[in-house]
């Protein structure tokens, strides 16, 4: 069991290695960066202090680091790529219009259709990216919300919780193939691990779907009743 002073003295040397989540968190909640902005300069930052603080980086390992960084994004990239094309073929052979049409024609009520639009929004994400679907999926789905009295910010958080969800949903969550690609492990192996977690977010899904109080209640308070 460590002792007091080697505890301090390890918050003393994390200290530099604490500010990555200060800057990505902090920045992003703060409003001065976006999640992709936040990121780059949390990576300039570590760069930095690992070079520079630390000293545990030589020009050598940051070669290594920048080839490993290739090779994950790489990977996404190419995941990415097949889903922009699954996305334009869906499109294109009206697909989406007709997905449409099929929930307004069986489905009438809020509860109903708010269902309907979770299991439409759960598969696209298993196999799609998240950005793909909400471009492609929210003009389709806004009318259809706005018709039956869904409010349309409600909507909005359900598109994006939905798709966080995909990002991790076997067969082709994006995460997935990151974590593979970082741990050496199959993609078999992560699907089974990131089942508990799965389950969790369903869970949370229903939650913010069927209580549009956990969505709405903030900006009312700022914005009022609309």
């Amino acid at each position: 069991k460590p002792t007091t002073k080697e505890v301090l003295q390890a918050f003393k040397d994390s200290a530099w290695g604490i500010g990555v989540p200060v800057i990505i968190i902090g920045g992003i909640y703060g409003g001065v960066f976006t999640p992709t902005e936040s990121a780059a300069v949390a990576v300039v930052y570590a760069l930095f202090v690992s070079i520079f603080i630390y000293r545990q980086m030589s020009l050598k390992d940051l070669y290594a680091t920048l080839t490993d960084s290739a090779v994950t994004t790489s990977q996404v990239m190419i995941v990415l790529s097949a889903a922009s094309v699954f996305a334009w073929i869906l499109t294109s052979e009206g697909i989406t219009v007709a997905i449409a049409e099929s929930v307004l024609s069986i489905a009438s009520s809020q509860w109903a259709v708010l269902l309907c639009f979770n299991v439409i929004l759960l598969i696209a994400g298993m196999f799609m990216d998240g950005a793909a679907i909400i471009t492609i999926l929210a003009p389709l789905l806004l009318p259809i919300a706005l018709q039956v009295g869904i409010d349309p910010v409600h909507l909005g958080i359900v598109m994006v919780v939905n798709t966080a969800l995909g990002m991790f949903t076997p067969p082709f969550g994006l995460n997935l193939f990151v974590a593979t690609s970082i741990t050496d492990m199959s993609i078999v192996r992560l699907s089974k691990a990131v089942l508990p977690f799965i389950l969790l977010s369903l869970i949370t899904v229903l939650l913010i779907t069927y209580i549009p109080d956990i969505s709405l209640w903030l900006p009312r308070q700022v914005y009022g009743a609309w």
